[in-house]
């Protein structure tokens, strides 16, 4: 018996060591849907202490839509007594995170569905480096198949698409084009607002065409994190007298007609 009790205590222990540590979030639920036991990292995710977390249902944390949902995959498992693998975008202390949950039916001593347990691993910068793939390519895309100025509408608003998919705040972004010839440049812009305005404007080498067209002949990517700093505050008199606010940083890309280019309020 002593042998018995002293492989208990060391295989309840383990347990506890795997649950306790484990960075992925841990929850059992009773068959009500209420939470009897969460690990850690279920309360650093949502921004709690854990023993605010025992007894709550989904609709006590969560959206109605989400905790709607959630309790649907909840029932699945505990009526089929299977499987069930989900993903959810779950709000977070750190905010919305992406979240591949697995799903396991609890049994009783009996083989009676009591509730489950579920296990979620935040798979948030996955997904985050396959939109970016996605609204890199999209991008790469409309820019091979620019051939006009008419086609430029189709890039810019592929790069506002890409940055909302990403969750990118931005003020502006556009595409500036590039026309160099052996006596003068100039350069014409073409500009969707976040609120999706349309705005047009053409430089010529007399006026504010210069910085952009430095780094178009550079090349590579430009990131201007602070344009209240002396070096570029006439830069920064310059975008905002085109787009009415306050923009704070710029990041602008090279390509082979111009620079793809992203306003920011933000520093």
């Amino acid at each position: 018996k002593e042998r018995i009790d002293r492989f208990l205590y060391e295989q309840n222990e383990l347990l506890s060591a795997i649950v306790e540590g484990s960075q992925d979030s841990i929850v059992v639920k009773d068959r009500a849907g209420r939470r009897i036991l969460v690990n850690p990292a279920v309360a650093g995710w949502i921004g709690c202490d854990r023993e605010e977390l025992l007894g709550k249902k989904n609709e006590d944390l969560f959206a109605a839509d989400l905790a709607d949902k959630l309790n649907a995959e909840d029932q699945r498992v505990m009526e089929s007594g299977e499987i069930d693998i989900n993903e959810n975008i779950i709000p977070s202390s750190n905010g919305p995170r992406y979240v591949q949950t697995y799903k396991y039916p609890l049994r009783d001593e009996k083989g009676q569905v009591r509730g489950l347990i579920g296990i979620g691993r935040d798979i948030t910068e996955i997904r985050r480096r396959d939109m970016l793939a996605r609204a890199v390519a999209q991008v790469r895309e409309s820019v091979w198949q620019m051939r006009s100025t008419e086609d430029v509408r189709q890039v810019v608003e592929a790069v506002r698409q890409g940055l909302r998919n990403l969750g990118v705040e931005f003020a502006v972004c556009g595409v500036n084009i590039v026309r160099d010839s052996e006596d003068t440049f100039d350069v014409q812009t073409y500009n969707i607002t976040a609120d999706d305005q349309w705005i047009e404007t053409g430089y010529n080498h007399e006026t504010d065409a210069d910085t952009i067209f430095s780094m178009w002949r550079e090349g590579g990517v430009h990131y201007r994190p602070d344009l209240l700093a002396d070096e570029v505050r006439d830069q920064a008199e310059s975008i905002n007298r085109i787009f009415g606010d306050t923009v704070r940083s710029v990041v602008d890309v090279a390509f082979a007609q111009g620079t793809l280019a992203v306003n920011s309020t933000r520093i």
